[in-house]
């Protein structure tokens, strides 16, 4: 059946006025997507270089003459293996580290003028603890604990152009350092660190020779480090 013009009107007038009675629909909000945190615990292992700055004093038994210190910089390059657990923002942690170096001073001493005292580290050995707080992929820590250097003590005649003495030894000692650790993707992080190790004296000679010093050294250690760690992402 048609309706005319303006029964027509009507009827749409009437169904205009319906579809303005329902109310409109809400819009829906998502809730944002959760963050996931930087999880420092596991296993770890990397690598580092850096630079070392040592320096040795010498002290000649028979009279106690100091003869003086001399001191040297140079590349140290090596690695690291170590564990860490997290607990809330606290990160525990223990590591030991294997530094190769070519840290080598001498100097005339002062007590006996002709001669040259030389000094040599060629490993440091580094056995620590760890504890630092983690602000997500931030990691900023202390450390410390034992340290083992390797080395090599040589004194030189300059007149007579003959060796005097020259010994090696293994030389343990405490360290203490920090360092600021990056994650910058899920299982590797890369960060600077410093070390300051100290051996305390230590007396060095050739036993029958009756030529002996007491040789304090003293190391400072700057290394740029990256880790790799095996525990998974979370």
């Amino acid at each position: 059946m048609r309706l005319g013009p303006k029964l027509a009107a009507r009827v749409g007038a009437v169904q205009s006025a319906s579809a303005a009675d329902i109310p409109a629909r809400a819009p829906v909000y998502k809730s944002p997507a959760a963050v996931v945190a930087y999880n420092w615990s596991g296993f770890y292992i990397g690598g580092n270089v850096g630079a070392g700055w040592q320096r040795n004093c010498w002290t000649f038994l028979t009279g106690f003459v100091d003869e003086g210190c001399h001191s040297d910089t140079a590349v140290v390059a090596g690695g690291q293996v170590g564990v860490n657990w997290q607990t809330g923002n606290w990160v525990f942690g223990l590591e030991a580290s294997g530094n190769w170096a070519n840290l080598k001073g001498s100097s005339f001493s002062t007590g006996f003028p002709t001669f040259v005292n030389e000094s040599l580290t060629d490993f440091i050995g580094l056995f620590t603890g760890r504890v630092g707080v983690a602000w997500n992929n931030t990691l900023v820590y202390v450390k410390g604990g034992a340290a083992l250097t390797d080395n090599e003590y040589r004194a030189f005649d300059t007149v007579t152009a003959s060796g005097v003495s020259h010994v090696g030894d293994l030389r343990w000692g405490w360290t203490v350092g920090g360092g600021v650790e990056y994650g910058f993707a899920p299982n590797w992080s890369a960060a600077v660190e410093y070390n300051y190790v100290d051996t305390g004296a230590k007396d060095e000679g050739v036993p029958g020779d009756n030529v002996f010093d007491r040789i304090t050294q003293r190391i400072h250690m700057a290394t740029l480090r990256v880790n790799y760690r095996f525990a998974p992402w979370r």
